[in-house]
């Protein structure tokens, strides 16, 4: 088969982190070849080097026998490659037609007719062999018929390889059905597919190959009919065993939280979620882009607004928060997973960004006690050792690991019974991701509880007591003891039967 693409000793680094090390890749015309990969084995960054997102530091792109080195995305589509992302770019407001010739409208003396864009539209269409309605407005169609006008666009500009990140995440299980159909009858037309998906049962039905990346490196390359869900699992995450823990007495007294028939509609969202999280615990939630753990957190954060389910706090039933004041007057606090834009004011001050939520106690008579300010946020400083000159430092002169642990200072001080911590350790380095970890571990053995919601398996169950898989927003597994690893975190989350029901 003639070779499409290769990808030859690939490396990329931002900053100390090694994104890709040596990675090689290679895909024929007429074949399937699947990426897998935890979050943060370098995924990303190999498709955007592939689709001229990125430019890697070293190593060399061979596409149709030729090296090739792209400036920006449009150098990868001219040369044959098209991206196909999970968020597509069609425009809702105009019609099928109108997004197929978007970009290159079939004009005569400047001017277009609705007629014009029709056959133009049908033109493409024919030509990819791809029946659309193209009278119809974009934003009336289901996800799968946009992923086809996107797949349409592509093959209109001749791409010979087609990349599909996570092109199922939203999809039906007969969208779904569909779209491999598709994919099918692509690849018998000699054109190149990678699929960049989570779900093991998807990749072994589709793939002709597969590439499992890990911690940046191609960890195997196997065939997509004969790798099992465990052998797949296992190229993932290694062989970690589960981490030992510390003994603890067993948990007296009623859950801090109790959370029943939790449903959210839409994209992400979840059906019927129902947990506990008691004094003393660190809970683990972890899932999958899509999976529906985030937006968990972020209801009990009180960042959404149309949710359903009941909830009880210390035991008093209370109504769900819909929005971050009334989760903090439950006692709940919120680690968001962006600092920058849901987390820190950039233009305020260390302390004054940890005295926010204490302004009533901070304050008499409508003056702040700027002595309680400055003590909280020295408080932070020294217990977290932030690298800062003062609590009067611009917060976002800091680097971005001492801004992350002012952010979960602050958190911690303000929280009284909970605390629900979304991706707290993202983008800092191992010494404060540890220094993280052990703040929150205090927390909770300080009588109250935590929720880490994570899409870091390693972070999951290093600091957890338990873990709670969500998948396609649902509650699928509950794991403890000594049926806690990474192995078994990451099989339930992909779909592997047999890996513990959720309690």
């Amino acid at each position: 088969m003639e070779k499409l693409l290769v990808a030859d000793r690939i490396s990329k680094s931002f900053g100390p982190t090694r994104a890709l090390h040596d990675v090689n890749f290679e895909l024929c015309g007429g074949e399937v070849v699947s990426v897998l990969g935890e979050n943060g084995a370098g995924k990303s960054t190999l498709i955007k080097i592939i689709s001229g997102v990125l430019a890697p530091d070293s190593g060399t792109l061979v596409i149709g026998g030729k090296p090739r080195r792209f400036a920006r995305p449009r150098d990868a589509i001219a040369a044959g490659i098209a991206y196909i992302p999970q968020e597509l770019a069609v425009v809702g407001s105009l019609t099928v037609a109108e997004n197929l010739v978007l970009g290159s409208w079939p004009s005569r003396l400047g001017m277009t007719t609705p007629r014009a864009i029709i056959r133009r539209a049908s033109e493409i269409c024919e030509r990819a062999q791809i029946d659309l309605p193209l009278r119809q407005q974009a934003s009336t169609l289901r996800l799968g018929d946009l992923q086809e006008i996107e797949i349409t666009r592509a093959l209109a500009r001749d791409a010979r390889v087609i990349l599909l990140d996570e092109p199922t995440a939203a999809l039906s299980e007969a969208e779904s059905s569909h779209l491999f159909s598709l994919i099918r009858s692509l690849t018998a037309r000699g054109v190149g597919v990678i699929f960049v998906s989570h779900r093991l049962e998807e990749v072994a039905g589709i793939s002709d190959r597969v590439c499992v990346l890990r911690n940046g490196r191609t960890a195997a390359v196997v065939d997509g009919g004969s790798a099992s869900h465990a052998d797949l699992v296992r190229y993932m995450v290694g062989d970690a065993p589960a981490v030992e823990r510390k003994p603890r007495p067993p948990v007296q007294g009623p859950p801090v939280l109790s959370l029943r028939g939790l449903s959210v509609p839409g994209h992400a969202g979840v059906t019927g979620i129902s947990l506990d999280v008691r004094p003393g615990e660190v809970v683990g939630v972890y899932g999958i882009r899509g999976s529906g753990a985030a937006t968990l957190a972020e209801c009990l954060g009180g960042e959404l607004r149309h949710q359903s389910g009941e909830l009880e706090v210390g035991g008093q039933t209370a109504a769900l928060p819909r929005s971050p004041r009334a989760a903090a007057r439950l006692g709940i606090a919120y680690i968001p997973p962006d600092r920058k834009r849901g987390g820190l004011f950039p233009n305020l001050s260390i302390g004054a960004n940890l005295g926010l939520a204490h302004l009533r106690a901070d304050s008499a008579g409508g003056f702040l006690l700027a002595g309680r300010e400055r003590a909280r946020a020295q408080a932070v400083l020294r217990d977290f050792h932030v690298a800062a000159r003062s609590e009067n430092q611009n917060a976002m002169t800091l680097s971005g690991g001492n801004q992350q642990k002012i952010l979960v200072g602050g958190r911690l001080q303000s929280a009284r019974r909970l605390l629900v911590a979304q991706e707290p350790t993202r983008g800092v380095d191992i010494g404060a991701r540890r220094e993280i970890h052990q703040h929150i571990r205090r927390f909770a053995e300080a009588g109250s509880a935590a929720l880490l919601v994570t899409s870091d398996v390693e972070e999951a169950v290093d600091i957890s007591d338990r873990v709670l898989v969500i998948r396609n927003g649902r509650l699928v597994a509950e794991l403890a003891g000594d049926r806690l690893s990474q192995s078994s975190v990451v099989a339930a989350a992909a779909g592997e039967q047999g890996t513990g029901a959720a309690a």
